[in-house]
């Protein structure tokens, strides 16, 4: 009961390891789309503020925090690992999970709507669009002008339609006068927000007809202020890994994952004998959960892992052929 991961893999005495962490500490908050999910950056101060056994399983860890357990003098664990001067090992850094189709396969403006679909929706929506503006001649506190232009909801016949989402960072309205009672948190995405895979269900369900009848719950988005939140913690827990590294290079190398898996976005990663790519399904590199990287896709990252290794440590390990991995096929 007194155990810890860190002096389990201490105990081990390794001459070698390979050292990938820090993923689950943004991933879970951004798969729940920000939505019980804290951005704990700036609370550890120093071991003397919250923990990260205080943290829900949703909450951002203090980069401060991951930097202590990572790379803190006598008790972080790459120092650790690294008591041995013969022991190497290789720190892979955390890839941007913005980027990743989880997040990125549904387009914020995927409605499109038949003259009759337009219709019912700028019928319903009207009175909120009116009690807008009345919420605003009523001097409700906070509402300006530009708030209501961008929380007004507004429907064309066709395609590219912007969904409709809650957003908790806009002025509530619903306390100001009990005649606002329902002009809730709402407006329409753009291209800041990301709009997570697992709201397709609601989207495309009749009875609910999320992001048009009815809104996107905050579990279903990424708002443009919790995307920020996920990028600063990533680049500064990479940028722990990367001084750890670069302050060790005879026992330790890094092998930049970040980057080699956002090629995948742009215009994939050709591995010899094919090529895979983030399309969701069929680009062959990620798993139908949108967030794990096929059997092939992880290939790819081992063979990433592999030449680090060898170039950096005189080695000659062999590579795999990720083509002889297996991956996802559409019939």
């Amino acid at each position: 009961t007194t155990a810890s991961m860190i002096a389990d893999a201490a105990t081990q005495a390794p001459t070698f390891f390979v050292l990938w962490i820090g993923n689950n500490d943004i991933l879970s908050f951004a798969t729940d789309g920000g939505a019980t999910g804290v951005d704990q950056t700036g609370t550890f101060s120093g071991g003397a503020g919250t923990l990260p056994s205080a943290y829900s399983s949703t909450d951002i860890t203090d980069p401060e925090a991951f930097a202590a357990i990572y790379a803190a003098p006598g008790t972080g664990l790459v120092p650790i690992l690294t008591t041995n001067p013969n022991t190497k090992g290789i720190l892979i850094n955390i890839p941007d999970v913005n980027s990743i189709p989880h997040f990125t396969t549904v387009p914020f403006n995927a409605a499109e709507l038949d003259a009759t679909q337009t219709g019912q929706l700028v019928s319903g929506y009207a009175a909120y669009n009116g009690g807008l503006d009345a919420a605003l001649n009523a001097g409700c506190p906070g509402l300006t002008q530009a708030e209501v232009d961008i929380r007004k909801i507004v429907f064309t016949e066709g395609a590219g339609n912007a969904l409709v989402l809650l957003d908790e960072t806009l002025t509530d309205l619903t306390t100001c006068n009990p005649a606002f009672a329902a002009l809730v948190n709402m407006r329409q995405a753009t291209a800041n927000d990301l709009i997570l895979i697992t709201a397709l269900s609601d989207i495309r369900n009749p009875a609910i007809l999320a992001g048009t009848q009815t809104p996107l719950s905050d579990a279903q988005v990424l708002i443009s202020s919790e995307i920020t939140a996920i990028r600063n913690a990533t680049m500064a827990y990479n940028t722990t890994i990367k001084a750890v590294a670069d302050a060790n290079p005879t026992q330790l190398a890094l092998y930049d994952a970040n980057a080699q898996l956002s090629e995948l976005s742009t215009g994939g990663i050709n591995y010899g004998t094919g090529v895979i790519t983030d399309a969701f399904a069929t680009g062959g590199g990620f798993s139908l959960d949108g967030v794990h990287p096929t059997a092939r896709g992880y290939a790819v990252v081992a063979n990433g892992i592999i030449d680090t290794i060898n170039s950096s440590f005189n080695a000659s390990i062999p590579k795999t052929d990720p083509g002889t991995q297996t991956t996802i096929f559409l019939k």
